[in-house]
Parts: C-alpha cells; structure tokens; sequence
C-alpha cells in the first residue's frame, strides 16, 4: 500500500510540475507575439483582426470592413455613427468642445448683431434711462457670449434677460 500511495504522490507531483511548464511556455510564446505585433502592418493587422471576429480591438482598431463603397472618403464623414466609431478618444472630446465652443461662440455673434443693429451699444442709449434694450445688462460681445452660455446651459440669467423690444432676439434664444 505505501508503495502506491507514494506513486500517487509522485504522479501528482510530476503533472503539477508539467502544468507549470506549460504556462510558463505559453506565457512566453504571448510575450514574442506582442513584440511581433508592433512591426506588423496595417494589412497584417486587419487580416489578423478578420481572423478573431472582433468589432473593436483593445488598441482602438475597427474590424469593420469597406467594400464596393463610391467615394469612401465622403461617405466616411458623412456617417456620423461610423466617423465616431473609427475616431480616436482625443478626437472625440476635441470635436464635442470644439461644437459647443462654436455654437457659443457663433449665437453670442448673432445676439451681439441684433444689439448692435438695435442701438444698443450707442452712447446716446446707455445714458437714456427710458431707453429699452433687447437683453438688458449687456454692454459688449463678453456680455453676449455670456448670455448665450447661460442660455444653452439654462444656468439662469439673473440681470440678464430678453426683453420684448426685439422679437428677433427671442427667436434666436427659441432657436438656441
């Protein structure tokens, strides 16, 4: 009996040991693929990415696929869902900052336009005191870039508000 109790032991041993091998070996063999990987090119990597049925690598790669597409270029582009998808992070934030950013930037324009259209930065005017301005506490474009912040962020105006002097004004606000 102490013979085959032993001979279990040493079996159990010699398979542990094997199965520690094992790892180290296939450990090894992932660690010469990753350095492969980075001289591979772009070719190789899509024909790889093909071969492993992902949408999206953990490096940011699409296995998504153009074909019998006129005009990829302008297509590329003109799919939002797609331009998003392939675009990197950075890409990303930079375009969502740049909209908002162009969009304040671009309806505190069109706010400064219609004050100034309406007289409203005249000397003449600010001195008046019966004179009613189409957003009241604005006194340059800082005041309506302001102004068009608050009013797509709807923080709340506090002095600065429409008036009904100018229809035009609470249109562009109704737009924004």
């Amino acid at each position: 009996m102490e013979d085959t109790d032993s001979d279990l032991e040493v079996i159990s041993t010699v398979l542990n040991r094997a199965k520690k091998k094992a790892s180290v070996h296939r450990f090894e063999n992932n660690v010469h693929a990753d350095e492969d990987s980075l001289y591979e090119t772009v070719n190789q990597k899509t024909k790889k990415m093909n071969k492993r049925k992902r949408v999206v690598l953990k490096n940011g790669l699409t296995n998504v696929t153009y074909k019998n597409i006129s005009m990829k270029r302008r297509r590329y582009v003109s799919d939002l869902y797609t331009t998003l998808l392939d675009s990197s992070w950075t890409y990303c934030v930079l375009m969502f900052t740049t909209s908002f950013y162009g969009s304040w930037v671009l309806f505190g324009g069109l706010y400064y336009l219609i004050c100034y259209l309406h007289g409203d930065f005249l000397e003449e005017n600010l001195s008046d005191s019966e004179w009613l301005p189409c957003i009241s506490a604005i006194d340059g474009f800082a005041a309506c870039f302001l102004f068009s912040l608050e009013t797509q962020h709807t923080i709340g105006y506090g002095t600065r508000q429409t008036t009904t002097e100018c229809p035009d004004a609470m249109f562009v606000m109704s737009v924004q």
